[in-house]
């Protein structure tokens, strides 16, 4: 019996960060086609496998599988629902020459040439780099199945209009009216990485590669990582409060990054909470967009974000702070110290109170920038002047896809074996599978005859 009602489901890997993107995608879909049904799942929701098995969608999108282990679950649903599988890299930004952020970015886990159907990335640049490194690793079957169409991220700058306004709550919007924009100084922080443990590390499985013969020195490289991280998030801190006492009159805006909020919670630490002792200082710990921040800023300090983008779009002059003390760069697990794009000034962090300080007398202005211009259409495809629809062109390349059927799965694959065999941290799912029954399996058969 052939399925009458077309289904979508779209896995978030990290929730609170990607959820308002995934919104703008899922409203392109309903607008191109209002019939079919988009069901967005959290990855971490420990019965996600059950619930995509209840809806039992003709199309998946998930997250690439860079972390080992990842795909094993994905492998169960490929098998069972015989449908297409995308990977939808939405972080899009990395330094082309390093060769550490390209393995990171095609990532330690291993599955076979017929899983993922599709990549889609943001940028011509990505593509271009990571699909022939998937294809060379057999993680994709043809260059034909590597699609890019822009990011939603730099949608909202090209086109502010697409969702409306992007309000502040009260109790921020409140404080930030006190002060000029000129007044506004922005600080974007991202040491999550700062609370890992050993135990975290070797789980987190896109960090190490316990079956790499380099593992031990990799290994002490991340203890090594963390241990820089959490020095120069002390640095930070120090800076950010020296300055505050000095400048009475500027507001400090500290915008925690989304997965260090989660970090933090979760280990039930909070490195940042002393911000909240100064007036002028303005610590965010909530998962808002960072574009009704950055419009209000005259000024962004970042680590190596994707952020400073955000503030080129929005004309906003940005300082990628460097430690030349902690030699950042000599450790290549921390590699969002360099993201390849040129901020309007890069500076050591024992630069940052002078910069502050002139500043304070005369504001740092934007400028337009040839080599931002040209990574901008690199890693989003992005053209000043040209036309700029992602959500759409993703919404119409998945709706297309329900004409297509996926690659299948053999019942003698290694990897499907490996997924149902082998210790997992979701493995608990193939016990609850055969608890539950094969009622589900047995649905999903008779509607693939």
């Amino acid at each position: 019996m052939e399925q009458s009602i077309k289904r979508i489901v779209i896995i978030l890997n990290h929730a609170d960060r990607e959820r308002r993107n995934i919104n703008k995608l899922k409203k392109a879909i309903n607008h191109n086609n209002p019939s079919i049904e988009v069901h967005i799942l959290p990855y971490r929701d420990k019965s996600f496998v059950f619930k995509v098995l209840e809806i039992s969608p003709q199309v998946i999108m998930t997250f690439p599988f860079t972390a080992a282990t990842t795909s094993r679950a994905f492998y169960l649903l490929k098998y069972l629902l015989n449908c297409v599988l995308v990977s939808f890299r939405a972080e899009g930004i990395m330094n082309l020459e390093s060769e550490i952020q390209r393995k990171a970015f095609t990532g330690f886990e291993k599955y076979g040439v017929n899983l993922v159907d599709y990549e889609i990335f943001w940028g011509p640049g990505m593509a271009r780099t990571i699909g022939n490194m998937l294809l060379e690793q057999s993680k994709i079957s043809s260059l034909d199945r590597i699609n890019w169409f822009g990011s939603p991220i730099v949608e909202d700058y090209v086109k502010p209009s697409y969702e409306g306004s992007c309000s502040l709550p009260d109790h921020i919007s409140k404080k930030i009216s006190q002060y000029s924009k000129e007044r506004i100084v922005l600080i974007a922080t991202g040491f999550l990485f700062a609370e890992y443990t050993d135990k975290n590390i070797l789980v987190a499985g896109d960090i190490v590669d316990r079956s790499s013969v380099t593992f031990q020195q990799d290994f002490e490289e991340a203890q090594n990582a963390v241990q820089l991280c959490r020095r120069f998030r002390e640095m930070w801190i120090d800076v950010i409060i020296r300055n505050a006492l000095k400048y009475s009159n500027l507001l400090f805006v500290v915008k925690t990054h989304p997965q260090e909020i989660v970090v933090y919670r979760n280990k039930n630490v909070a490195p940042y909470e002393i911000f909240n002792k100064y007036n002028n200082i303005l610590l965010i710990n909530e998962t808002i967009p960072f574009r009704s921040l950055i419009n209000e800023s005259s000024l962004l300090f970042h680590y190596g974000s994707t952020t400073s983008i955000e503030a080129y779009l929005s004309q906003v002059p940005s300082v990628f702070v460097d430690s030349k003390q902690l030699d950042l760069k000599g450790n290549k697990l921390l590699f969002t110290a360099d993201i390849g794009i040129p901020s309007t000034i890069s500076a050591d962090i024992s630069e940052v109170s002078s910069i502050i300080s002139k500043h304070h007398e005369y504001p740092i202005p934007f400028e337009l920038n040839d080599e931002t211009e040209r990574k901008l259409n690199e890693f989003f495809g992005y053209k000043r002047g040209g036309e700029y629809d992602p959500s759409n062109r993703i919404a119409k390349f998945l709706i297309s896809l329900f004409n297509e059927k996926g690659q299948l799965i053999p019942y003698d694959d290694i990897y499907l074996a490996r997924a149902i065999h082998t210790d997992w941290p979701g493995k608990k799912l193939i016990n609850d599978l055969m608890t539950k029954g094969f009622s589900i399996i047995e649905r999903i058969a008779n509607n693939n005859i």
